[in-house]
């Protein structure tokens, strides 16, 4: 600090040592304490993401990306087969999703926002927390902040399961805090100033400019959760100015909402995938997995591989007809699939072993209509050059899946952070003298 010492000639300036600016222990943990003891279920939430953040790391260091899901983020699976013993397969790339979750792990909804993508994922969710929490924080008090946090957090992941994605990061309810805050601000003078018109803007216009890049595939970010948490953010600033009893009843709904909303992202009736998924699973009679099967075409017709597994389950319960049928339906929705005119075709050479070469006939022409022939044109030709070929369809009923991260689905960060392809794998779980081949990935 600067001083005045007197000398003959006067008071003259003394400047002190630029030492007594260095940013001691003292100084660096000054500013941590006020913030612990001004803001403690902030920076509780803090260190909770840099906790699991670090356990991500510490004990799965060989696998980055299996970490998050071992420790309760909702990754994106797909199913994998072993080939050889150096190669492992995605044998269904359309059949992916957050099968964790989807088999009622509902936990993941609670822990997932704290999990965060990489560092710079971390760093930018933890700053702006850190700026925004502790506003929140004494609007609110401490209970009914942690409370609100919570709920925005797992709200908004919910919402992003509404597309079957792994997802993670805290962005949702940050921006329930952005939405809470810019409603309060009208009312209180203090946060005005606190939370100037050009930082919320700023943040918004951030907002915007990303959903733009994700839009285009350049990045990818959860927008569906960016906009619940903003939406659930400003429905509780604005209620939070209204009666007793209309805030209760409120809190009330949102409880509602918040247990409907988590029970369909466990459960997401609409999604095709997810009913496939469903029909995976083991110990299921062939009655309940066509059930599950007809249910995933139904929802998403383009699901190729469900369409084939319907057949194959249809042929395996001794109904061959029904099974030719299956497939006429599908290439008549998927016209461009070699995948299922393959299939069409070995189908056809099985009706014809069978000696059910005109009924097989009479089906094309009552679900092809005009285009019958065209098609048994097509099939047929597709058939003989797999004969050529010397090929078969793979026998699927007999192999054996594992479910691993999709490394080539992206998990949504709920932030401007691209996704990332990890190197191959092994998959957790398998026995010490599998090789490490298999790829292994998180959903970012």
């Amino acid at each position: 600090m600067a001083g005045c010492s007197l000398t003959a000639r006067g008071c003259s300036r003394v400047t002190s040592s630029p030492l007594a600016e260095f940013p001691t222990p003292a100084r660096i943990l000054g500013p941590v304490g006020r913030f612990l003891r001004a803001s403690p279920v902030t920076a509780g939430f803090v260190l909770l993401a840099l906790i699991l953040f670090i356990l991500s790391l510490v004990f799965h260091p060989g696998e980055l990306h299996e970490g998050p899901r071992h420790w309760g983020a909702i990754t994106t699976l797909s199913f994998y087969r072993q080939i050889d013993p150096d190669t492992w397969k995605n044998v269904s790339p359309e059949l992916h999703g957050p099968f964790d979750l989807w088999k009622g792990e509902w936990w993941r909804l609670v822990v997932t926002g704290f999990h965060h993508g990489n560092i710079l994922h971390l760093v930018l969710n933890l700053w702006v927390l850190a700026l925004l929490g502790p506003l929140a924080e004494r609007q609110l008090g401490r209970l009914r902040y942690a409370v609100f946090f919570m709920a925005a957090t797992i709200f908004s992941i919910c919402a992003e399961q509404f597309w079957g994605n792994g997802v993670v990061g805290l962005s949702g309810g940050i921006f329930a805090l952005l939405g809470f805050l810019v409603i309060r601000r009208r009312h209180d003078p203090q946060l005005a100033v606190e939370l100037p018109d050009d930082r919320w803007i700023q943040y918004l216009f951030f907002c915007v400019v990303m959903a733009g890049l994700s839009a285009l595939e350049i990045v990818a970010i959860g927008n569906t959760a960016h906009v619940a948490g903003l939406l659930f953010g400003v429905g509780a600033g604005v209620l939070f100015e209204q009666r007793k009893w209309i805030v209760a009843g409120g809190a009330l709904a949102a409880a509602v909402l918040l247990v409907a909303t988590g029970y369909f992202a466990v459960h997401p009736v609409w999604l095709g995938r997810y009913h496939w998924y469903l029909a995976r699973q083991e110990g299921l009679e062939s009655s309940v997995r066509t059930a599950h099967l007809r249910a995933a075409i139904d929802h998403d017709p383009r699901l190729t591989g469900a369409w084939l597994e319907l057949s194959r389950e249809q042929q395996a319960d001794s109904r061959p007809i029904d099974a030719w049928r299956t497939l006429l339906e599908a290439i008549l929705i998927n016209r461009h699939s070699l995948e299922l005119l393959d299939a069409a075709g070995e189908q056809w050479r099985l009706l014809v072993r069978l000696h059910l070469e005109p009924l097989a006939t009479e089906v094309a022409n009552e679900t092809l209509g005009d285009e019958s022939a065209d098609w048994l044109k097509r099939i047929d030709e597709a058939q003989s050059q797999a004969s050529l070929r010397g090929e078969e369809l793979p026998d699927e009923a007999e192999s054996e899946w594992i479910f691993r991260i999709d490394p080539s689905r992206g998990s949504l960060l709920i932030d401007r952070v691209a996704p990332t392809i990890p190197q191959p794998e092994k998959p957790s779980g398998l026995p010490e003298n599998t090789p490490d081949s298999a790829g292994e990935g998180i959903s970012l």
